[in-house]
């Protein structure tokens, strides 16, 4: 039997800055809401203020996402900095945005870390460390933002130090070998357990000056960024996947022909684990939010 065609698509295009409000600064994607102005960069860029421009700046820094494993484990999600900063205009910001770690394409190698993403604030850089690698069949998982999921070999992966993060869930070696899910900002990757992986960790919220009703991050409600990405198991056709954590984590794959999903974009979400022989998702891409009174 043949399968269903895809659904169809419409895209509008329209300037948000038109909307309402004047920005006092230019960069990123502007948009306003609750008397602040909101600056998304979804790629790297600058933050320029003018010479009158004097504000004390909310952020979210979220680094790339870890891929996920090949007969293995969910990528961790990326690290999620949130606060405040003073900026004093005239003022050129570089915004470097990491791209979220390769998936794995075969069980022998593990999946890439995610790239760091930062902003160089004149009162000290904020650095959000890139999510680690899910763990493969022959290979540990990776360290990084939040730790990829561990294979039932190996161990789960632990957030790098001073990340303040999650680890990766641990695999299970048996009757049938299975593996964690990979961690997110707001909780640790789940563990693996006979034919079924682990789930992603979920990611975390962003302060409320940036929940935007009109915004769903993550594709998921409660405006979750960072989730980790689910744990596959061995072999292809059976068992069940992890699910990716709230917050952009990809989900795991257990078909013989599937290969692990991607984490969301600029979410900082993990890669799903996929099955034997199979491709692990990649990491998605990091994301920086500023915010000052409109």
């Amino acid at each position: 039997t043949g399968a269903y065609g895809g659904s169809g698509i419409v895209v509008v295009r329209y300037a948000i800055s038109d909307l309402t409000g004047t920005a006092k600064a230019t960069g990123g994607e502007i948009s306003f809401y609750n008397g602040k102005t909101i600056h998304t960069f979804r790629a790297s860029g600058s933050f320029v203020s003018p010479a009158p421009f004097s504000e004390t700046v909310d952020y979210v820094v979220v680094g790339g996402g870890g891929g996920g494993g090949s007969q293995g484990g969910g990528g961790g999600a990326g690290q999620l900095l949130s606060g405040t900063s003073p900026v004093s205009g005239p003022a050129t910001i570089s915004v470097t945005v990491g791209v979220g770690g390769r998936g794995a394409h075969e069980r022998t190698n593990p999946g890439a870390q995610g790239d760091d993403t930062s902003v160089a604030f004149p009162a000290g850089t904020v650095t959000a460390a890139g999510g680690g690698a899910g763990g493969c069949r022959f290979s540990g998982a990776g360290s990084g933002g939040s730790g990829g999921g561990g294979n039932g070999s190996y161990a789960d992966g632990a957030p790098s130090p001073g990340t303040g993060q999650n680890p990766g869930g641990n695999g299970s070696m048996g009757p049938v070998e299975s593996s964690g899910g990979g961690g997110g900002a707001g909780a640790a990757g789940g563990n693996g357990s006979s034919d079924v992986g682990g789930n992603g960790g979920d990611g975390d919220a962003v302060p409320a000056t940036f929940q935007n009703p009109l915004v769903s991050y993550g594709g998921a409600p409660g405006w979750k960024l960072a989730g980790g990405g689910g744990g596959s198991v061995s072999t292809s056709g059976s068992g069940t996947g992890g699910t990716g954590g709230a917050g952009g984590g990809g989900a795991a794959n257990v078909t013989y022909n599937g290969h692990g999903s991607p984490g969301m974009e600029n979410t900082g979400g993990g890669g799903g684990g996929a099955p034997y022989q199979k491709r692990g998702g990649n990491g998605g891409a990091g994301v920086v939010l500023i915010a000052y009174p409109t």
